[in-house]
C-alpha cells in the first residue's frame, strides 16, 4: 500500500511499504494498481506526485493518496510536470478544504482543467524538463561538494595558523607566549596610570 510518506521526489519509494491483508484490499478494486498510473497526495500534504512502478503493479493506495490514470493522448510523464508545476500545486492547495488536515476532495480533482497538446509536443516537453533537472542536480551536487571542500579547506587553514605552520617561520621572531605576556604587563601598566592620573582623583566641592 503507497502512502504519503512513500510518495517524494517524482517517485514512489518501495523500501518501506506497509502491507494490508488480501481480503481488505479487494475492497477497493477501483484503486488497485496497474503500473504507469500518476498517484497524488491529496490530504495533508498535497501535491507530491509519482509514477507508479511496474513492480507495485496490484498494490493498491491510502485514502490520502488520489490514482490518476492517464488517457491515451496524455503521457504519464506530462501529467505529473503539470500536478508539480507551481501554480497547479497552489491552486489545488487553494482548493483544499480545512478539516483536521487539509483535503482535497476527489470531485475537486476531477473539475481541474489541464492543458493536453499533442503527444509529441507533450515529449518534447518533457525531455527539455528532465534535461533541466539533470542540470540542476549536478549543480545542486557540484556546490554540495565545494561546500564540503571549503570547510575543510577553512579547518586546515586554522590548524596550521593554531600550529604556527601557516607562514614560514623566523627563528629570530618573538614566541607568541612571550608576545602576550608582554601585551599583558604593558595592559595593566597602561590601567594603572589610568587610575591614578590627577584628572580622575580630584575632588569637586558641592
Amino acid at each position: 500500500m503507497i502512502r504519503v510518506c512513500d510518495i517524494f521526489e517524482r517517485i514512489a519509494d518501495v523500501s518501506n511499504l506497509k502491507r494490508v491483508a488480501t481480503e481488505i484490499a479487494d475492497q477497493f478494486p477501483r484503486t488497485r494498481l496497474r503500473g504507469g498510473e500518476v498517484v497524488l497526495t491529496i490530504v495533508g500534504t498535497i501535491g507530491r506526485t509519482a509514477i507508479v512502478p511496474t513492480e507495485l503493479r496490484g498494490a493498491n493506495v491510502a485514502r490520502a493518496v488520489a490514482v490518476l490514470s492517464p488517457l491515451e493522448q496524455v503521457d504519464a510523464e506530462w501529467l505529473q510536470i503539470f500536478l508539480r508545476y507551481e501554480k497547479t500545486k497552489r491552486g489545488l492547495t487553494e482548493n483544499a478544504r480545512e478539516v483536521a488536515r487539509k483535503t482535497l476532495n476527489l470531485e475537486q480533482l476531477r473539475e481541474f482543467a489541464m492543458p493536453v497538446p499533442s503527444i509529441h509536443e507533450q515529449r518534447v516537453a518533457i525531455s527539455l524538463v528532465n534535461e533541466l533537472l539533470s542540470k540542476g542536480l549536478h549543480i545542486e551536487q557540484t556546490l554540495s561538494e565545494q561546500t564540503v571542500t571549503t570547510r575543510a579547506v577553512r579547518l586546515s587553514v586554522l590548524k596550521s595558523a593554531f600550529a604556527g605552520t601557516l607562514v614560514p617561520q623566523d627563528a629570530t621572531d618573538e614566541p607568541a607566549s612571550l608576545l602576550l605576556e608582554r601585551i599583558a604587563i604593558e595592559r595593566r601598566a597602561s590601567l594603572k596610570r589610568v587610575g591614578t592620573h590627577p584628572a580622575r582623583n580630584k575632588k569637586v566641592k558641592a
